[in-house]
C-alpha cells in the first residue's frame, strides 16, 4: 500500500501483517521509516496509527514520562526546520502547527493537577496545588523540589488529591481552599498559607467549591463571598 504523494512526499506502507512499516521519501532525497516493533496489524491503516503511537511512546520512554508535550512539539519542529524533514516547504508549514496543536490537545487532556500539604516542625500545615505530566506523586515532588516554603522549614510533602485534564482543574482549586480552611484558614498559627487559594470575591469560587465536593467530598464548608 503506498505511492501516495503529498507536496512532494511519498507515503508508503511496507511489509506484512506481522511486520508493517511506515515509510516516507521526498523529492529532495530525504525520508525515514517507523517500524512497529513486531506488532501485528490487519490493515495498512492500523499500521500507520500504531507506527505513530510507537514513535510517540518511544520518545516519551527516552525522555521520561514527565516531559512536556510542548518540548516534544518543539523538538519535532526544530528537526523539520533544520533538516527540511519533508523536503516540501509548504508541508512543513502545515506539520509544525499540527505538532503544536497536538501538544495543546495532549496538555488539555493529560495534564495532572494535584493538591498537597507540607508540614513544619511545629505541625503547621501549608496547602498547595501543582500541575504537570507523569504520575501525581512525581508532579508533587517536582513542585516541592523548588518550593519557596522549604526555606521556612516546611517539609514532608504529602499528596492529597489529583485529577486529570484541564476541564477538572476547578476541583483542585476548590480543594486547595478547603484544605487551607480545614487547617484553620489564612492567619491561623497552624496554617503556613498567607493568602487564600481562591480569592474571597472570586465569582467562580462557589463553582470551584462544588466541583471539589463532587470529586472528593466536602472537607470544609464554603468560606468565600
Amino acid at each position: 500500500w503506498g505511492g501516495i504523494v503529498v507536496g512532494g512526499v511519498e507515503l508508503t506502507i511496507i511489509g506484512s501483517r506481522s511486520d508493517w512499516k511506515f515509510r516516507w521519501t521526498t523529492s529532495a532525497g530525504g525520508g525515514g521509516e517507523i517500524p512497529l516493533n513486531g506488532k501485528k496489524q490487519t490493515t495498512p491503516e492500523q499500521a500507520v496509527d500504531n507506527a505513530i503511537d510507537n514513535a510517540r511512546e518511544t520518545y516519551y520512554q527516552q525522555n521520561q514520562s514527565s516531559v512536556s508535550p510542548y518540548a516534544y512539539a518543539t523538538a519535532v519542529s526544530a528537526a523539520i526546520l533544520s533538516d527540511d524533514w519533508t523536503g516540501a516547504g509548504v508541508l512543513d508549514d502545515v506539520l509544525i502547527p499540527v505538532a503544536y496543536a497536538t501538544a495543546a490537545t495532549y496538555d488539555l487532556t493529560q495534564r495532572i493537577y494535584v493538591t498537597y500539604t507540607l508540614t513544619n516542625a511545629s505541625g503547621a500545615k501549608y496547602a498547595g496545588r501543582a500541575s504537570g505530566f507523569g504520575d501525581s506523586y512525581s508532579v508533587m515532588m517536582r513542585r516541592y523540589s523548588i518550593h519557596h516554603m522549604r526555606s521556612f522549614g516546611y517539609e514532608n510533602p504529602t499528596l492529597d488529591k489529583w485529577v486529570q485534564g484541564a476541564i477538572n482543574v476547578g476541583a483542585i482549586r476548590g480543594r486547595e481552599q478547603q484544605l487551607i480552611d480545614y487547617y484553620g484558614g489564612v492567619g491561623h498559627p497552624n496554617v503556613g498559607n498567607r493568602i487564600r487559594g481562591v480569592w474571597y470575591y472570586n465569582p467562580a469560587g462557589r463553582y470551584f467549591h462544588n466541583q471539589s465536593n463532587y470529586f472528593f467530598g466536602e472537607l470544609y464548608p464554603y468560606t468565600g463571598w
